[in-house]
């Protein structure tokens, strides 16, 4: 092999060898991208900006920092949350359809007639958080914590939020139609004329919880646990005290 030839192998070795490490190499988040559709914002500070109305359907929102951000009215249908800080950040009306939430902090934060209709996550955190009128049916969040969350008039048909915490919630008038409530933890949670109809309630704690005027036709409650809990009708059932 001449010089010549050895030298072109060579180039064309170092052009494959770089154009492979390139290729291994993660794409990095563009942070100073516009909001829009499917935007790579993975890791991003957005502390406290005002995005509502934007749409972010289908965007790369992981371990993004929107807490106290203004995210009213915004499209994050299909976007991917997981880990990301929206603490106390204002999301009403808008849209989470099938959202990933994994590990979410959505603590102290308002979501007022959100649709996260279909959204998934576990270990996501609601706390303290505003979701009256909210729409949640279909949703798979196992293991979130809504602990003194209001949930006050919200929509959770067919949900699966098995081995969640509800306690000291607020949900008058909440519906969990069909809904997976194994093993969650309503203690002295508010369920004035909340819909049970059909839920399963497996080892749910209902300890002092109030049932006043609920529906639990059809519910699943063998293996619940009753003690100083509020009945539909007004009584006191303390089966499990």
């Amino acid at each position: 092999m001449s010089w010549n030839e050895r030298s072109r192998c060579g180039v064309g070795l170092m052009a494959l060898v770089a154009a492979t490490l390139a290729m291994a190499q993660p794409a990095l988040a563009d942070c100073d991208a516009m909001p829009a559709a499917k935007v790579d914002w993975n890791g991003c500070d957005k502390y406290k900006t005002t995005l509502s109305g934007m749409d972010f359907s289908g965007a790369d929102l992981t371990k993004a920092v929107l807490a106290r951000s203004d995210l009213r009215k915004s499209d994050l249908s299909g976007a991917n949350l997981a880990e990301g800080d929206l603490n106390r950040a204002v999301l009403d009306n808008a849209k989470l359809v099938k959202a990933m939430l994994d590990k979410a902090d959505f603590g102290k934060s308002r979501l007022q007639g959100t649709d996260l209709s279909g959204a998934t996550g576990t270990n996501v955190d609601f706390s303290r958080a505003d979701l009256s009128g909210a729409n949640l049916s279909g949703v798979n969040l196992q293991k979130a914590d809504f602990g003194r969350a209001s949930l006050a008039n919200a929509k959770l048909a067919g949900a699966d939020l098995t081995g969640s915490d509800l306690s000291r919630t607020d949900l008058t008038g909440a519906d969990f139609a069909n809904a997976n409530l194994t093993k969650v933890a309503f203690a002295r949670a508010v369920m004035a004329k909340a819909n049970l109809a059909g839920a399963n309630l497996d080892h749910a704690d209902l300890y002092l919880a109030d049932l006043t005027g609920a529906s639990l036709d059809g519910a699943k409650t063998d293996t619940a646990r009753f003690c100083r809990t509020t009945m539909p009708d007004g009584t006191v059932n303390n089966k499990s005290c």
